[in-house]
């Protein structure tokens, strides 16, 4: 018979106190299943030492285990004595703190070691909770460096067409569109007179040259 550890984590609840309790996992795994009392399962030992693999015992629980064809278990550990020992490896963080194993059928009287673990970390739900909650929040810190300029975007598409504007004031006649007139403008620098003001009786086109018309 032999047993497989998986993992051991602090199980959290909504409240604002947390519980001190750890679930273990793991399989049992038979070299063969014998048919008789095979219902009624497993007792297994967790005991949690100190300094070395089954030293100096701090906690000690036994919990059956259902018999399951998968060999799959989960369990959990909570009680005042497993309060005491999470606060003693607070106060005791240079220190080894091992989870031992021992399983027997409930057939039999003895136990058998499975295996050993050291507990590397206290489980953070469990810290939080002897920190009290959040803390204080801390200072902002200083800003960081610019980053690098990003790619340059693509032309977006274009806009729509806009209303058509007034339409603006004539302008004066062109040259090409003076009317023959016989009498000379008071502000325009051309004309184009008919002949009654001409040298020689013709049309002309006249220019104002100092206010002195001139025939073209």
């Amino acid at each position: 018979m032999a047993c497989a550890q998986i993992e051991i984590r602090a199980v959290c609840d909504d409240g604002l106190s947390l519980p001190y309790v750890f679930n273990y996992t793991g399989f049992i795994i038979q070299n063969e299943i014998q048919e008789e009392n095979v219902e009624q399962g497993f007792d297994l030992r967790i005991t949690i030492s100190e300094n070395e693999p089954f030293g100096i015992l701090m906690f000690n629980r036994i919990v059956t285990v259902p018999f399951s064809t998968s060999g799959f278990f989960n369990v959990s550990l909570a009680n005042q004595g497993l309060n005491e020992v999470i606060n003693k490896m607070n106060q005791n963080p240079g220190s080894d703190f091992f989870i031992n194993v021992s399983l027997r059928n409930r057939n039999t009287s003895q136990y058998e070691e499975i295996g050993s673990k050291k507990i590397l970390t206290i489980p953070y739900a469990l810290v939080a909770n002897a920190l009290g909650g959040v803390g204080e929040r801390g200072n902002q810190g200083p800003q960081g460096e610019q980053g690098p300029q990003g790619n340059t975007a693509p032309q977006g598409n274009s806009g729509p067409q806009g209303e058509q504007g007034p339409t603006g004031n004539r302008g004066k006649n062109g040259i090409q569109k003076m009317i023959m007139t016989d009498t000379p403008p008071s502000s325009d620098k051309y004309y184009v007179d008919d002949g009654s003001n001409t040298a020689d009786g013709l049309p002309h086109l006249r220019y104002n040259h100092n206010g002195i018309w001139i025939d073209l």
